[in-house]
């Protein structure tokens, strides 16, 4: 099993119950065998299929790849047994989430929806 990154906009008139979804990172599903090492790589308890601000996660998606970069063994005990997951496939999943929102991929920038403003950005895995 996979998670099911995407990125998504408000439906209007909806009162946030549906959101219409605008794009997916490079990385968009990386394994569930990640995800007790991202959420202590993030410092972020996140909830599969909840819709968040992006602008509210890129500082835990920041002190992730951080983390992932500079202190990856402090993470490989969170390896998974099984071999599916580890720390390389979470930081490139991080990367690619955040390589989407800026300029140097062809993600939000690269596409017809270039003109969303961010803060109006949400995601969810």
């Amino acid at each position: 099993m996979s998670y099911d990154i995407r990125f998504a906009v408000k439906v209007a008139g909806t009162e946030g119950k549906y959101y219409a979804v605008i794009g997916e990172p490079e990385e968009h599903s990386p394994t569930y065998n990640i995800g007790k090492l991202w959420r202590k790589a993030m410092d972020f308890d996140f909830e599969q299929g909840k819709w968040y601000l992006v602008t509210d996660l890129i500082p835990h998606f920041e002190r992730g790849i951080h983390e992932l970069l500079f202190n990856a063994k402090e993470y490989k005990s969170l390896e998974p047994d099984n071999g599916w997951g580890n720390t390389d496939t979470a930081l490139r999943a991080m990367q690619s989430i955040m390589s989407w929102l800026t300029d140097d991929w062809n993600g939000i920038h690269g596409s017809w929806n270039a003109d969303i403003p961010i803060e109006h950005i949400y995601m969810s895995w």
